[in-house]
């Protein structure tokens, strides 16, 4: 490796690429547009007169801001693509035909999809790029030629992201995708991370999807029956209604036997309407399966992620998870520090999580304690936020563990968007339910209306979606007694000979 300073050693890259294209590709190379910047990943814009290098260009450095936000890095890369000369040498145009792109694409910059996670303590911020692990490259691969397969993993072992990429694979390849999931918010962050990539991809929630076939809207006399009628649809006019190849669902744990409300469900709607105890969300996906297969044969691909320890919309997993030819498990926690991952499983009894390589061991979980009533739940999250450093730089949300309704931070809180998130007024913080935000992450996590329920209903299922959504930091608001914490130690945590319950508590959960 040439060395020198970050410009030159780019431009020496950038050399070594455009040689070796040129060697493979020969006149497809040539019609290619080569330039070279910097990333001064945890340097930001406002500081980037400071850079001492005298070959230092602020037209080709990407900053701390764009590591912090996907849409300022396309602008920023779109921007330096259009620069039309360097150190006075005129620059090609690129002239280069979708097929070239695409030949320049699989030949020369990634033949393979196996880039490895390369998270240090400093650079906690995770890449989306960056985030294979050979563990899911393997798994990509393996795949690619299957046909009917359940992948299960915990919580940050990267299944939504897979989903994303297996997607994007098969619309690649030129199959048309159907990428279901269950919530609103999830939708929304997927559609965000696929715009521009494909348009053979059509991402939606379940609920959404079943609107569009059907017609039925939310609270019509019909609602009821919406899945009934959509399996109705699918088997008079399967190819109508399902014009896809390839149906990949994420979150599939909550596709099961349902119970709830509707708008703790989809997040959409603000009903205490009943969703009733069926499985007609299980037969809807039964019988695209059936059809697909019996419509396109082997072409057709039915690829689901589920994880159990996450299923808080349904009471039983869904029985086609069972029914898939191939089912593989993901390990390897790529989105947590350690201690994170650590606190998200014990509450479960779970085994500790394996973790990438160079995973950081990041702070422990801090729990503060408080009454249940607005106030004090208030005056804690404010205690807590006033003391996390460089906040106006953090990507934080609070979640509660109850409806929002039910929330003590209720009466603080003003809606931003329906179906989306609610605002902390007082800060300008998101704040949503653990439910909601399943499938979504954040730097910091705050947590709130933790109780004695958190623990006893649904086996504290949600206390570990909650606090496994973060990437570097969890906060706790607890109201728990002596006598809860001694409880919960005993019975759901099955801890023994302890005497002082609320330090047995939080050596369970591993809070600092």
């Amino acid at each position: 490796m040439k060395f020198g300073s970050p410009y030159k050693q780019a431009d020496y890259a950038k050399h070594d690429l455009l040689n070796n294209a040129e060697k493979r590709l020969g006149q497809v190379a040539r019609r290619c547009k080569f330039l070279s910047a910097v990333w001064f990943h945890s340097v930001k814009k406002s500081e980037l007169n400071n850079l001492k290098s005298s070959d230092s260009d602020k037209e080709l450095t990407l900053s701390f801001e764009d590591l912090a936000d996907t849409a300022t890095l396309r602008n920023d890369l779109e921007r330096i693509f259009q620069i039309k000369s360097v150190n006075g040498q005129t620059l090609p145009d690129n002239r280069l035909s979708e097929s070239d792109a695409r030949l320049i694409l699989d030949t020369i910059i990634c033949p393979e999809f196996r880039l490895a996670a390369k998270t240090t303590s400093a650079d906690l911020k995770i890449i989306r790029w960056n985030r294979l692990l050979e563990e899911q490259s393997k798994i990509l691969d393996f795949i690619e030629g299957e046909h009917s397969v359940a992948i299960a993993g915990a919580a940050g072992t990267g299944k939504t992201f897979l989903a994303l990429e297996f997607a994007r694979r098969k619309a690649n390849a030129g199959e048309k995708v159907l990428l279901l999931c269950f919530n609103t918010l999830l939708c929304s962050k997927l559609n965000e991370e696929n715009k521009g990539d494909s348009s053979r991809i059509e991402i939606r929630t379940i609920d959404d999807y079943v609107l569009r076939i059907t017609g039925i809207e939310f609270n019509s006399p019909a609602w009821g029956t919406r899945y009934e009628k959509a399996v109705e649809m699918i088997s008079d006019s399967f190819e109508t209604a399902f014009p896809f190849t390839c149906l990949v669902i994420d979150e599939c744990q909550d596709f099961g036997l349902n119970f709830g409300t509707v708008a703790e469900n989809t997040g959409e709607k603000d009903s205490n309407q009943v969703d009733g105890r069926d499985d007609s969300k299980e037969k809807f996906i039964e019988e695209i399966k059936s059809w697909g297969e019996i419509t396109h044969g082997n072409r057709f691909s039915f690829i689901v992620f589920y994880d159990k320890m996450q299923m808080v919309q349904a009471r039983s997993i869904p029985g086609f998870i069972e029914k898939c030819d191939t089912r593989l498990t993901l390990h390897k926690n790529c989105r947590n520090t350690k201690n994170i991952g650590r606190t998200a499983h014990a509450v479960l009894g779970a085994d500790e999580p394996l973790f990438r390589t160079n995973a950081p061991e990041g702070g422990p979980a801090l729990i503060c304690y408080s009454e249940s009533d607005s106030p004090s739940v208030k005056s804690a999250l404010d205690r807590i936020l006033d003391g996390i450093e460089d906040r106006k730089h953090k990507d934080i949300v609070l979640l509660t563990c109850k409806k929002e309704d039910n929330s003590a931070l209720r009466g603080y809180c003003e809606e931003i968007q329906v179906g989306y998130y609610k605002r902390y007024r007082y800060r300008g913080i998101r704040f949503t339910t653990c439910r909601k935000f399943k499938g979504c992450e954040a730097d910091t996590v705050i947590l709130l209306d933790v109780d004695r329920e958190t623990f006893f209903r649904q086996h504290g299922r949600l206390f570990y979606v909650g606090v496994s959504r973060a990437r570097q930091d969890v906060y706790v608001i607890a109201s728990l007694s002596e006598e809860d914490c001694g409880d919960i130690c005993r019975e759901i945590l099955e801890s023994k000979d302890f005497k002082n319950p609320k330090r047995e508590f939080q050596k369970r959960l591993h809070f600092g």
